[in-house]
């Protein structure tokens, strides 16, 4: 995020909303929207001030996954891996702002 000179509003939305993009899944996940599968997190602290709220599993206060509430409580649940989700392979280097159009 810094290395490319993102606020914390702007990953996420690289993170969901781009990240559907290149998936080739937009109009399926990325937001939140009537008719869309996503995940819901909902965290002790505030993420579009501070990312690093998000990775630590300590914050999690409830999350909700295909419109189930999951139990924080037992492992996390796995998942099959996305068509074309190997998105990082392709990079040969790390992205840098001055890369960005």
């Amino acid at each position: 995020m810094e290395s490319v000179g993102l606020t914390p509003l702007q990953a996420i939305a690289c993170a969901t909303v781009n990240g559907a993009i290149a998936l080739r899944m937009e109009g399926e996940v990325g937001t939140l929207a009537p008719g869309m599968a996503a995940d819901v997190l909902v965290v002790d602290g505030d993420s579009a001030a501070d990312v690093t709220v998000l990775a630590d599993r300590a914050n999690l206060r409830s999350v909700i996954s295909r419109g189930q509430l999951v139990d924080l409580d037992r492992p996390w649940p796995t998942r099959a891996p996305i068509s074309g989700e190997k998105v990082a392979n392709w990079a040969v280097s790390v992205l840098t702002s001055d890369q960005i159009g």
